[in-house]
């Protein structure tokens, strides 16, 4: 499947092998990486072009401005994300988490579960704003360390993702 979302500022797109350096590049900072359970540091080439070689669902989108990959965002298993740094602050994230929900609920009214690390309060601000409410804490294992890091899990109905300010 071919999807392609496209937002005022961002273009959001099937992943590419071709993304594989755009990817090292946002994600071999330890800032990103550190919010994220199931990504290893220092990320190389190797884990994106593994990460690529796996998206098959439809469900996972490349955030992309003026042509360069500087994030990811899908709907697969959870609803997650990652953001380049330089990016931090600008209002992608909510940008790209609109139009990928919106997406979402325009062909499915499953609900979606989401979460981040307590201490993450960006990414709690971008959940919160798309209607996100908060189910419970939990403690979860990084998926590479180990490392146990408590999380607050969220969840996203089709009428609360309707009815959100």
């Amino acid at each position: 499947m071919s999807q392609e979302i496209t937002t005022e500022r961002l273009c959001l797109r099937m992943p590419l092998m071709s993304d594989a350096d755009d990817i090292v590049q946002a994600v071999n900072d330890i800032e990103v990486t550190r919010w994220l359970s199931q990504l290893p540091f220092p990320y190389t080439r190797k884990d994106a072009e593994d990460f690529l070689s796996r998206q098959t669902s439809g469900k996972t989108f490349m955030i992309c401005h003026n042509s360069k990959v500087i994030g990811c965002i899908g709907t697969v298993g959870e609803f997650g994300y990652w953001l380049s740094r330089a990016h931090w602050g600008q209002g992608i994230m909510t940008e790209a988490a609109d139009a990928v929900l919106a997406w979402h609920f325009a062909q499915s009214s499953d609900d979606l579960i989401s979460g981040h690390a307590l201490e993450n309060l960006r990414s709690r601000r971008v959940l919160l704003k798309m209607g996100f409410v908060d189910v419970e804490e939990v403690d979860r294992a990084h998926q590479i360390t180990g490392e146990l890091r408590r999380q607050q899990i969220m969840s996203l109905n089709a009428q609360d993702w309707q009815a959100r300010s």
